[in-house]
């Protein structure tokens, strides 16, 4: 008996056979976009699955979440986000549906209108700590952002410090705006972030993106504490940023209990360590680390 070299494609080829012959059928459609995903072939499935919801005229809720993946799965996030606004235009409630179309207007950059759908979600399920991390962790990447933007600006005051005293004025008062924006909207990331902690003590991940954000405060306050002539702010502000770089290295210990094979943790409790003044533990966290 002769065997087929890809049973997939053999199977594609009759099915899209049954399409011609009878195409109003949904389910041979249906079973078309299953077997292009399992062949790969991700503009194949999403044809077919958008030809099962026009037949359809409207598709189940479940058929407008695998239209929007297999769209995804293309490197194509706003075409997954149009059909996702068609999908929620008729179930509104639907949770895999907003939760695929935060994960798109992520992906497409629309930040703000994502985080409103993720906030949402937390409301009606205020125990979900996935996406409580969710938040604080977009929420951080814009502080990131912004503080490229803070530490560009002052590179640029450092150049022309002696050069241009209106530009610098007017870079300082900009990096001022930035940092009250950074301070509020770390504040907010922060929160999200202990209260996905409170909830799932044990998630590894949660402790590590927290370590994250307080590392980043400490190194803010270290770059300030440098820049400053004043005495006295200079040790006040040495006392706060040490203060942060501790509760960073809590947080990266506990990620590191939690997951002790994953060596990113040692990698980021050595650099903590180190800032710190911890040398000998900085060794040890450095050889975890396969540094």
């Amino acid at each position: 008996m002769a065997t087929v070299q890809n049973p997939l494609d053999y199977s594609i080829q009759h099915l899209v056979n049954a399409t011609t012959a009878n195409p109003d059928s949904t389910l041979s459609y249906d079973v078309l976009a299953q077997v292009y995903y399992m062949n790969s072939d991700y503009e194949g499935a999403a044809t077919a699955m958008a030809r099962v919801i026009e037949l359809k005229n409207p598709g189940e809720a479940s058929e407008y979440d695998r239209l929007a993946s297999y769209n995804f799965l293309k490197g194509k996030p706003d075409v997954a986000v149009n059909a996702l606004e068609e999908g929620l235009a008729i179930y509104p409630d639907s949770t895999s549906l907003i939760q695929k179309m935060a994960d798109g207007l992520f992906q497409t950059g629309d930040t703000d209108r994502a985080l409103e759908l993720v906030e949402g979600l937390v409301e009606n399920d205020p125990t979900n700590a996935q996406y409580r991390l969710v938040i604080g962790t977009q929420i951080y990447q814009r502080v990131m952002t912004l503080s490229d933007s803070v530490s560009a600006n002052s590179d640029v005051i450092y150049e022309i410090r002696d050069e241009d005293e209106a530009r610098v004025n007017e870079l300082n008062a900009i990096n001022e705006e930035l940092r009250e924006q950074i301070d509020m909207l770390t504040k907010r990331a922060e929160e999200a972030l202990v209260a996905a902690a409170e909830i799932e003590p044990n998630n590894p991940m949660i402790f590590n993106t927290l370590g994250v954000v307080y590392q980043n405060k400490a190194a803010a306050l270290f770059d300030l504490r440098n820049n400053t002539v004043d005495n006295d702010e200079a040790m006040s502000l040495d006392e706060l940023a040490k203060a942060e770089a501790t509760l960073a290295m809590e947080n990266y210990e506990r990620a590191a209990e939690l997951d002790p094979e994953n060596p990113s943790y040692w990698e980021s409790l050595f650099r903590i360590y180190t800032s710190l003044g911890m040398l000998e533990k900085a060794e040890a966290a450095m050889e975890k680390a396969g540094m």
